[in-house]
């Protein structure tokens, strides 16, 4: 959720800014007010140093008190007033910068991806984040494959802008941890089958294997999302997610055979399927940011490499710098920049799931 100031507080600043700029004029209006009464002989008189090349004046040294010892490490007798008053002001408007600058970095709203940071995965991101720093491994955590035709994606020109107006769902409260089914409940409305995110979450295929960690809470062994949803799925209980595989089969269920698996593909493939009018559920991170979180854990059928900022979007549009995505975090149509969609679409193993095109029929 997004911070704001409270009403109290939010205009601090600005009233903060008026006073240091009001005292800056007060502090103008006053030198030129004297300079008028007493001439620039009071100033000269306070500034040995001024010369003013009419009168042919010259600068006298500043005397010294010797009386601090043989080293010379005097003090002057006559500090210049003028000096004392604007260091003194030089110093007020320092530390009323300090404050303003304090107060911006605390008060200042929280971006619309703000949720993301207080978007935790219960103990199990706990336990993620101590393991990350054991498991530097960078290597992809899927595989490179191509599971949907494309030549003629290949071939076709790909417009500037394209933007489809897909039903936006939101994954809160209820389904905690449910971005994918609520990814794919949009998709299949948008297809004109009537199912909620509640009911697809109830569909979805499971890994049953129960969570262990160890004594410091790393996480040891869990299910593999590629086989079904690893966890809590409402976040009752620690959850993570569900990838590509599950939720092209769920799909396969409302629309059978219709169900095309583009993971592997390049982002301009995905771009042309959301240009001919096809929304595409695609794996990204909850801050859209590149992973830097991986952790290793078992399961039966091997090892699962993930990162508990996994998250799952709807793409309906992109644009020549970014791409639009309905966010069930959000329950929002977001705007993202295409480069750092693009860089979490590859670290999440370039997963994307959306509806075969189906061949037009002779009237």
């Amino acid at each position: 959720m997004a911070c704001f100031p409270s009403p109290e507080t939010q205009f601090l600043l600005p009233r903060l800014i008026l006073n240091i700029a009001d005292s800056d004029a007060k502090l103008i209006a006053a030198y030129r007010q004297r300079r008028r009464q007493h001439g620039q002989a009071y100033f000269r008189d306070r500034h040995p140093c001024l010369s003013f090349a009419k009168q042919n004046l010259t600068c006298a040294p500043p005397q010294f008190d010797q009386s601090q010892g043989e080293t010379g490490d005097g003090v002057l007798q006559h500090p210049p007033n003028f000096m004392k008053h604007w260091l003194r002001h030089f110093m007020r408007v320092q530390i009323m910068s300090g404050i303003v600058t304090v107060l911006l970095i605390a008060l200042w709203p929280v971006s619309s991806h703000g949720i993301s940071l207080l978007f935790d995965r219960h103990t199990a991101q706990e336990a993620a984040a101590r393991a990350a720093r054991r498991n530097p491994d960078r290597r992809a955590p899927f595989p490179a494959t191509i599971r949907g035709p494309q030549s003629a994606m290949k071939t076709a020109v790909l417009p500037a802008k394209a933007l489809i107006q897909a039903p936006l769902i939101s994954q809160l409260p209820a389904l905690y941890n449910g971005c994918e089914v609520t990814s794919l409940a949009m998709l299949l409305q948008f297809e004109h089958i009537n199912v909620t995110n509640l009911t697809l979450a109830k569909q979805i295929n499971r890994d049953p294997t129960p969570l262990v960690t160890s004594a410091d809470g790393d996480i040891i062994s869990w299910g593999n999302p590629n086989t079904g949803f690893v966890g809590s799925i409402s976040g009752r209980e620690p959850g993570y997610g569900v990838y590509h595989g599950p939720i092209a089969a769920l799909l396969n269920r409302y629309l059978p055979g219709q169900a095309l698996d583009l993971t592997g593909s390049s982002l301009a493939t995905i771009l042309a399927t959301v240009a001919s009018g096809r929304p595409v559920i695609v794996w990204t991170t909850i801050n859209f940011q590149p992973v830097s979180d991986w952790i290793t854990w078992q399961s039966p059928t091997g090892p699962v490499r993930a990162t508990m900022t996994e998250h799952a979007v709807l793409l309906v549009g992109y644009d020549n710098t970014d791409v639009y995505v309905n966010d069930p975090l959000t329950g929002e149509l977001n705007q993202v920049s295409q480069s750092a969609f693009r860089t979490s679409w590859i670290d999440l193993g370039r997963q994307a799931v959306t509806v075969a095109p189906q061949p037009q029929t002779a009237n």
